[in-house]
């Protein structure tokens, strides 16, 4: 067996078969270099070359995975200022929606007056406008004056905001526990003996929770002879009682909690008719026989005291506290029109500050809800989230977009109130600024997203010249190593041919050889 081609080849043959093989080696690696496109595809091709094309292209893959960050950022920004948009264009609306109603309710006031006005103007015996500041004392702007005064006890809180459309008017606001008024024992009240053939009771009220049992607003008399405006279970209630005569009457309509009302009652007993209103409008009638009969148990603003009547009975001892604020407490002995206690409730603006507010909050509620969608990959910049974006691999470099919160509350419109003109126009320039804050913040990412484009523009700059480095080191040039292939290939066909040629040669010779005499096997 043949175990070294040299032992059976010439020296030239040999000489020449490592040639080809060499040839070979050279095609090879052209055909290697023409599939891959690189000159250099391992360490023993180039060592130098090799590692430094390699480091060239982990920097640019280090500046890729910045890249994918910067492009993250870039969305979390345009996702904010998609949520802008949209907020700006319910702010806008809310904003053109109140400053007309402002406008419009304004000139309303200074058309129809005052409530005050309207209910001095109408001589009520007791008018309690629970617009104190300090002391005990509720002043009687009434006729009677002083010795129709009422008592503040267990704690009322005074000046706690107007009920109505007025900065002059404020309310006094009873906790549920323990406050009430206390009302005196007079003649104009409730002891004349000749009795009350005409009445009429009003006030204003703003209760916190209409549902929350029963509730005395007014009531004065006893279990026997008695009158009472009072909540219970989402309704109010006016209802009189004379000695089982006539009364007490069922009169009631459905009120809501945080609302405020124009409640009032009239006993006409020469048209033998007990009427109950509500914002000016009837709720009820009852027939009486006579006039009320005095007297002589205690009256309260607040709470029921010492005992009165109800639509369901009479009802002896002290309770149902009323929690909420009351105000422009009067009583009369007239009957007020319809037309005389609508002209309050027109004066004090409730039917249209309350549309107004109610349709500002209508164009404010999907704010916050708006928020909640406006965040990118849990990155909110409307809810005060920040957002962190590196320009650099270390870090060092980078910016941070501050969040903001744009929830309602955080604005201070969360809870609107527009029944007095000062509440109205400070609610109206809470809006108009977070409808500035809006736009100014939108600039804010206006200008961070400018820049952040500016670096990934950079960035994907650097990687290409990164990676064209890397190429340089690398790649081949696909004419010249396709040229080298052919002179390669042309190059070994002509050494085939030769060894071929010179192999026939050599036989020729060797054949020669042992057919001459003496030639051996």
């Amino acid at each position: 067996m043949v175990s070294n081609a040299g032992n059976i080849l010439t020296p030239a043959l040999n000489k020449q078969l490592v040639a080809l093989q060499k040839t070979a080696r050279g095609i090879d690696t052209s055909q290697l270099q023409l599939a891959t496109g690189k000159r250099v595809n391992d360490i023993t091709d180039n060592a130098q070359s090799f590692f430094a094309s390699f480091s060239l292209t982990s920097q640019a893959s280090d500046f890729n995975r910045l890249l994918d960050g910067i492009s993250q950022s870039i969305r979390t920004i345009q996702q904010a200022e998609n949520g802008l948009r949209a907020l700006d264009q319910l702010v806008r609306r809310a904003d053109v929606e109140a400053q007309s109603a402002l406008s419009d309710i304004t000139k309303l006031s200074d058309i129809r007056g005052s409530v005050r006005d309207l209910i001095l103007a109408d001589n009520p015996d007791m008018y309690l406008q629970l617009n104190d500041t300090s002391g005990t004392t509720a002043i009687n702007s009434g006729t009677v004056g002083n010795p129709l005064r009422g008592t503040y006890t267990g704690g009322v809180s005074l000046d706690a905001g107007s009920l109505y459309f007025s900065d002059s008017a404020t309310s006094a606001f009873f906790d549920g526990v323990n406050d009430r008024v206390l009302l005196r024992n007079r003649p104009e009240l409730n002891t004349r003996g000749s009795g009350y053939p005409e009445k009429t009771i009003e006030l204003f009220f703003n209760a916190e929770d209409v549902n929350n049992g029963r509730q005395v607003l007014y009531e004065q008399g006893g279990t026997s002879n008695a009158i009472s405006i009072y909540l219970d279970n989402g309704r109010v209630y006016t209802t009189v009682r004379d000695a089982g005569d006539f009364g007490p009457f069922d009169i009631s309509a459905s009120v809501e909690s945080g609302k405020s009302y124009h409640v009032a009652l009239t006993l006409d007993f020469p048209n033998r008719t007990f009427t109950g209103y509500l914002n000016g409008e009837v709720i009820g009638t009852g027939e009486v026989t006579r006039a009320l009969s005095a007297h002589s148990g205690a009256g309260a603003i607040g709470r029921n005291e010492g005992g009165t009547v109800f639509h369901d009975g009479p009802n002896g001892g002290n309770g149902e506290y009323f929690r909420g604020r009351i105000s422009d407490v009067a009583s009369y002995n007239d009957v007020l029109s319809q037309e005389q206690l609508q002209a309050r409730v027109d004066a004090s603006l409730i039917k249209e500050t309350r549309a107004a507010q109610e349709a500002v909050q209508k164009l404010l509620e999907p704010i916050n809800p708006l928020l909640e969608d406006a965040n990118f990959r849990g990155v909110n910049l409307l809810s005060g989230d920040n957002l962190r974006t590196d320009f650099s691999i270390d870090g060092q470099s980078n910016l941070i977009s501050k969040g903001r919160n744009f929830s309602l509350e955080a604005a201070g419109i969360g809870s609107l109130y527009f029944s007095k003109p000062s509440s109205f126009k400070g609610n109206v320039n809470s809006i108009s600024k977070f409808a500035r804050d809006i736009r100014d913040y939108n600039s804010s990412l206006a200008s961070d997203l400018n820049i952040i484009k500016t670096r990934q523009n950079f960035t994907e700059k650097t990687i290409n010249t990164l990676k064209s480095g890397s190429n340089d080191l690398t790649l081949a040039d696909q004419n010249e190593v396709g040229a080298e292939l052919l002179s390669l290939q042309l190059r070994q066909e002509i050494q085939v041919n030769t060894l071929s040629f010179a192999a026939t040669q050599q036989q020729s010779l060797a054949d020669l050889l042992f057919s001459a005499p003496g030639g051996t096997a």
